[in-house]
């Protein structure tokens, strides 16, 4: 009986689908290891190691801001998921360690957002953007302050 040959195929990953996942994508490469870079390791609540890269500004309702790092919280799984399903106030407590000039900042660039969705063009230029400023290592937020 004849040996059969197996070919070895190699497997693209497939390409984003949607502008969304698209997004998806750049938030998760770029976005959320530039939060931690930027903003520390440690949960902006309560101190312990993060793990999450919150959205201060839901990033649903204010889709410009999904990639944007000062809308970005480190946090660890536990303050997340308190702060999403069972004391929305914990808000406050990030307000109060990242200063009322960074909160001033943040909800004057949310006021000028107009609701609707992102293009694809936009989404790339948020992650050329994105590589360029993690490839800045002089650049430092003015209000970063430690915790």
């Amino acid at each position: 009986m004849p040996q059969k040959i197996q070919r070895k195929t190699k497997k693209k990953k497939p390409k984003p689908k949607t502008t969304s996942e698209l997004a998806l994508k750049v938030e998760h490469d770029y976005w959320k290891p530039l939060i931690f870079k930027i903003w520390g390791d440690t949960c902006t609540i309560c101190g312990k190691q993060a793990n999450t890269a919150h959205h201060f500004y839901p990033k649903g309702t204010y889709k410009m801001l999904r990639l944007d790092l000062d809308n970005g919280v480190p946090l660890c799984r536990g303050c997340h998921f308190v702060l999403h399903f069972v004391n929305t106030t914990l808000s406050n407590k990030i307000v109060d360690r990242r200063g009322m000039e960074w909160y001033k900042a943040l909800t004057k660039k949310a006021e000028g957002i107009m609701p609707g969705a992102y293009s694809p063009e936009w989404v790339e230029k948020e992650k050329q953007r994105l590589i360029n400023y993690g490839k800045n290592k002089k650049k430092k937020k003015e209000w970063v302050k430690l915790i």
